[in-house]
């Protein structure tokens, strides 16, 4: 179901700091996965992770998800 769009901030939301870490993954304008991307990152990393990812011109969007169980978690995109 859609949801409330989280406030825009270079903080990492507080409910993605209750787990220890999150599989990221950069998706390309045709929606594709850029494959070379995916990666575990700590909780304490997402941020600077997902804004490394975001600085790639190739890059249209990123994906957080669960590192257990690779549940879609939220789509972060540029400011």
């Amino acid at each position: 179901d859609p949801c409330e769009r989280h406030p825009e901030s270079a903080d990492t939301p507080a409910m993605f700091l209750s787990r220890d870490a999150y599989l990221v993954r950069a998706y390309g304008e045709t929606d594709r996965i850029r494959y070379g991307t995916g990666q575990i990152v700590p909780a304490d990393r997402l941020a600077q992770t997902c804004a490394d990812l975001l600085a790639e011109p190739e890059t249209a969007y990123v994906h957080l998800r669960s590192a257990s169980n690779n549940c879609y978690q939220a789509r972060v995109e540029r400011a």
